[in-house]
């Protein structure tokens, strides 16, 4: 048996598309299992970023979900490209950003007892999540999303790069310009997180 894929039904599409046969769209295929592969290395560090940018878990998870979805609808242009992290990454923000948008379009319902449901580590974790996304929203795109991955995410120099799609030396220079900025401008240091 050969590594070359068939498409198995009767009458295939692909071949009225003028599509190679070999890579038909609804045969499994090598690059099903690198979308597979790319997804759970990457996954876990989407999801910081968008719990970083101010979603609950269930939220982050959707907007993970739904960027892995419309990646792997389009995972010919995703395997095509230079950089697939840095094509993931833009993605990812894409979603996130559709899905804040959506959010503040929709009434919110504010419940009379909410406060009282609350607990003080989840008010303590909510006041933090909001300091840090009001700092993030100070810095230029570029030097939030550094320090996003850096300093929560846990992504070292090397895969920033690769998910901006940026050079590594670029990294370094918007992580020092977010420190020196938050430091000056708002007196907070973030000091060796960031380096």
């Amino acid at each position: 048996m050969t590594g070359t894929l068939i498409c198995v039904r009767t009458v295939c599409l692909c071949a009225r598309q003028g599509l190679d046969l070999g890579i038909c769209v609804q045969t499994p295929s090598k690059l099903d299992a690198d979308f597979v592969e790319f997804h759970d290395r990457h996954r876990v560090t989407f999801l910081k970023y968008a719990r970083l940018r101010g979603l609950s878990s269930y939220d982050a998870e959707d907007v993970v979900s739904e960027a892995f979805l419309a990646m792997y609808r389009s995972r010919h242009a995703w395997r095509a490209s230079t950089r697939p992290e840095a094509f993931a990454f833009t993605v990812v923000h894409g979603k996130l950003v559709d899905y804040c948008r959506k959010r503040d379009r929709q009434p919110r319902v504010v419940s009379a007892t909410m406060d009282d449901e609350r607990t003080a580590d989840e008010v303590g974790g909510l006041i933090i999540r909001l300091d840090l996304e009001r700092l993030l929203n100070q810095l230029p795109q570029q030097q939030a999303a550094c320090v996003a991955l850096r300093a929560f995410a846990g992504c070292d120099t090397g895969e920033i790069s690769q998910y901006l799609g940026i050079a590594a030396s670029a990294v370094r220079s918007h992580l020092q310009a977010a420190r020196r900025r938050l430091r000056t401008e708002l007196g907070v240091d973030l000091g060796e997180v960031t380096s």
